[in-house]
Formats: C-alpha cells, structure tokens, sequence
C-alpha cells in the first residue's frame, strides 16, 4: 500500500493530535510585581467533600473543618508561554487544601527557607481582564470571566478589597486588619493544584507554581458574600473570616491540561507529578 504526501501528513497530524490526548498540553505563566492578600479560611468539611474529587482527600482541621485558600493578585506582568504579555494582570484563586505527599523543595536564590509543599483542588481561576481570560481559555486552562477586581491599598492598617463577578451584580468583598512587621519574611513558596472542568468537553488539569513571596505583615480577614457568588456557595453563609498576609511576590507556573476527566488517578504521585518550572 502507498500513501500520498497529503496522507501521510495527515496520518502525522493524527499522531501527533493522540500524543496530546495522552499526554496534555502543558503551557507556562510567569508572573511579576505582584501585590497579594492571601488568606485561609476554614469552611464546612462537607461543601469541600462536594466540589473534591473522590480520589482526593480535603485536609480538615482538628477543629473539623475544611480549609479555603483565597488569594488575589494584582500584578504588574504577567506572560504567557514565554512571549505573550499580559499587563496588568488581576486574578484570584479559590482552593481548596487537599492532602498530598510530604515534600519540601529547594529554596529560591534570595529567600530565606523553602515551605513545605501544599496541595489544592482549583475552582477556575478568576480573572477580570479580556485578553487574559481568551489566552489562558485558549490554553485549555480552567478559568471565569468576572467584571471588576478591586485590591485595595494598606491604610491606617486596613486594606478592602471586592470581586464583583456578573452582570448580575453577584460579588463579594472583604476587609483585612493588617499587622505590618518590623523585617519582611522573605520565603520559597510551592503549591500543586489540580482541577477538573467541561460537561461537553471534560478536562483535567494539574498546575504547580513556584513563588519567591516576600510576607509583609499579617493579620485577620472578615469578609461578606452574596449567596449566589463563588464564595458565597462555599460559604454557605453571608460571612467568613480568617487568616491573612500581606504579600509582594514573582511566580513562575507550569500547567498541563489533559483532555480525559479521569487521566490521572492521583495527579500527586512521583510518577506522574508534574515537574516544576526551572528557576529564571
């Protein structure tokens, strides 16, 4: 049997479209001058076991509950697989801590000490901007248009802060009491998260992100949630609070999407983790 040039180009398309379903197409996120709250808040054990893979264990606290990490970024730079600028770049991350595997990396050049890993199941990433949004959709990543996030600036030892999602109006908003501390805490920060997403299309992905985190202060944070809104489904309240730090920080991210829900049973095992991004 013979093959025209036309045929075997696109047998080759072929292979090379089933090594990405096997295997994931994985892009990169570098991000720059960032100013950051970065909160946990405790929430009921039983939403987390709801929005949690059955193969994935939500890390409750002895006081029985579950843990919600929240952070939002306001960077200055942000680029995508290495050429695609996106500036300003606003996010915010709600995940859920999940158990993983005992580990502690390398310490970034410039940081006092390496954290020990933490592992996450990833709501979609919020993000305010168009472009920002099309690109990272277009990787295949995880991620919800909403209309405005707003980081407010330290003053007189509070900064406020709101995310307003729809056009509904839905939003939440939050309100730190900040404790600036004398000497900045400058550390290695490693976080691995996984998610899994589409009806029609379903997806996984699985991301870790390596951040040199320069902690400024600390402190509380009480925050307030319409019931319709992201925070307020994992509330199941109007209200939450918790812990909170003031953060600057540069990040470097890998992520892989894979397009089978179920690719990986544990998305955290040595063979088939996702290695991290190398040092800039």
């Amino acid at each position: 049997m013979t093959f025209t040039h036309r045929g075997r180009c696109s047998l080759a398309l072929l292979a090379g479209l089933g090594l990405i379903l096997a295997s994931g197409c994985t892009s990169s996120l570098d991000l720059a001058g960032c100013r950051e709250a970065f909160a946990t808040l405790p929430i009921d054990s039983h939403v987390s076991r709801q929005k949690v893979p059955a193969n994935l264990q939500p890390r409750i606290d002895p006081q029985g509950k579950a843990t919600l990490l929240m952070m939002v970024q306001d960077c200055a730079r942000a680029r995508l697989d290495g050429f695609l600028p996106i500036e300003p770049m606003r996010m915010v991350h709600l995940w859920i801590e999940i158990v993983g595997p005992a580990e502690v990396g390398l310490a970034l050049e410039g940081t006092e000490a390496s954290l020990p890993t933490q592992y996450y199941f990833a709501l979609p990433h919020q993000i305010d901007d168009g472009l920002a949004h099309a690109a990272l959709g277009g990787a295949g990543i995880s991620v919800k248009a909403v209309k405005q996030i707003e980081l407010g600036a330290l003053s007189d030892g509070t900064r406020r802060g709101e995310v307003i999602e729809g056009d509904d109006g839905a939003k939440y908003r939050w309100s730190e009491t900040v404790q600036v501390w004398p000497k900045a805490i400058v550390l290695t920060g490693r976080r691995r998260f996984y998610s899994r997403y589409g009806t029609l299309f379903p997806r996984s992905s699985e991301g870790v992100v390596v951040c040199n985190s320069k902690f400024l202060g600390g402190g509380r944070i009480d925050l307030e949630a319409d019931a319709s809104s992201t925070l307020g489904e994992l509330a199941r309240a109007s209200s939450l609070s918790g812990e909170s730090n003031q953060v600057e920080m540069s990040c470097r991210a890998r992520m892989r999407v894979r397009f089978f829900e179920h690719a990986t049973a544990d998305p955290f095992a040595q063979d088939s983790a996702l290695p991290e991004p190398s040092p800039r």
